[in-house]
């Protein structure tokens, strides 16, 4: 799990907005991710853009 979670804070050090660490087994777990707030997995998240994603609706 630690090489995966590097990448996702790498990616974001790099400039990446966010970075997904999902289940690709679980049924529709990237829609989930993506397109909902509750999400299934975990998400890499810059603090410039923490607080423009907690305010959309």
């Amino acid at each position: 799990m630690m090489p995966k979670l590097q990448a996702a804070v790498d990616a974001v050090h790099a400039g990446v907005r966010r970075a997904h660490i999902i289940d690709g087994l679980a049924d529709n777990s990237l829609l989930f991710e993506i397109f909902t707030k509750k999400g299934t997995g975990t998400m890499v998240i810059n603090d410039s853009d923490e607080s423009e994603y907690l305010e959309q609706g």
